[in-house]
């Protein structure tokens, strides 16, 4: 049982009339004291949250890849009295509008139920994977998360299945959560090429889907939460159009996480908004270079020395929240 920190003051409950709240595009679930929400509801249409009180500020922003027929990511949003809970989804091949949808809802109803378990996801999987089985082929797919839940005192619950991503905004920067199981920071890439190489980091080790024939890896990882600092997480519609940096005379990867990337691209912006304004603005440039001179331009682009890109159209789910609360005794 976790003992309250000295000091520390509890979060009041989080209702719409006390803060503000727009959005576009999101199913709502009202109850007393608490914000539920799901983007997007039109999959064809952008989808747009923002929620910003005295003690948190939350924003959320999803949207369809430009060649997609429809946005197959999703997240979610669940604000109460006692916890504060978001995920990001991303959906692939023919189950995989269905399954980030439904993977939303059911952590939503799980919350709803029992706010105190502030780790639903693996009961959340279990659900999904006890689901029937469609017929072929819309069984095939599945969906990868990143979750997090924030209590009281700020201690954050994280966990994720697959390759979306979480990434903390500190005092000192940005440094992104879990072990990065594709992270090949000092490892060689002169076996390949450098572009097969971008090519591979982003393919998924696991996802979330009807069939558990196997247990499904699920990452955790746990912190504190100070004031002003940013949690963020993102599907690999981000990830994959983050830089990455090599040693240009041994070709050894020095950084593939991105953070150092998103570090520049938030730069001084503190506000969730103005986040994902920043990462949504930055990625459409280079998706808008990489579609003028496609037919010039090699499998990747480098941006000086030791710095490569290799763009890429994807459906995008960014969850970003900024807390406010008591700085906690511990710090």
């Amino acid at each position: 049982m976790k003992t309250k920190k000295k000091g520390t003051k509890p979060i009041p409950a989080f209702k719409l009339v006390n803060g503000k709240t727009e959005f576009a595009n999101c199913r709502l679930l009202p109850e007393s004291g608490i914000i539920c929400v799901r983007l997007g509801l039109d999959r064809k249409k952008p989808s747009s949250f923002n929620f910003e009180s005295e003690r948190i500020s939350i924003a959320a922003h999803v949207r369809k890849g430009k060649d997609r027929d429809e946005c197959q990511d999703a997240a979610m949003i669940f604000v109460s009295d006692s916890i504060v809970a978001t995920g990001v989804f991303d959906g692939h091949n023919n189950a995989g509008t269905f399954l980030s949808e439904k993977t939303a809802d059911l952590l939503i109803e799980s919350l709803a139920a029992n706010p105190k378990n502030h780790d639903p996801l693996p009961f959340v999987v279990r659900q999904i994977s006890d689901l029937p089985r469609p017929q072929a082929p819309l069984n095939a797919g599945g969906t990868t998360t990143a979750f997090f839940s924030v209590v009281k005192d700020g201690d954050v619950c994280l966990s994720s299945v697959g390759d979306s991503a979480a990434y903390i905004k500190e005092r000192s920067g940005i440094r992104r959560c879990f072990k990065y199981w594709l992270d090949h920071s000092g490892d060689p890439v002169s076996k390949k090429s450098l572009d097969a190489y971008i090519q591979e980091r982003h393919r998924m080790k696991d996802a979330i889907g009807f069939d558990l024939r196997e247990e499904r890896e699920i990452e955790r990882d746990g912190l504190i939460l100070y004031p002003n600092e940013n949690l963020i997480l993102v599907t690999d519609g981000v990830t994959k159009n983050l830089t990455v940096r090599f040693d240009p005379g041994t070709r050894f990867v020095t950084d593939d996480s991105g953070c150092g990337d998103l570090s520049r691209i938030i730069r001084s912006k503190s506000t969730p908004s103005d986040i994902i304004s920043a990462i949504l603005g930055a990625i459409d440039e280079r998706l808008e270079r990489k579609d003028a001179d496609r037919h010039k331009m090699r499998p990747y682009r480098l941006y000086g020395k030791g710095v490569a890109l290799r763009p890429g159209h994807d459906d995008i789910a960014i969850v970003v929240l900024n807390y406010n609360a008591p700085l906690p005794a511990s710090h």
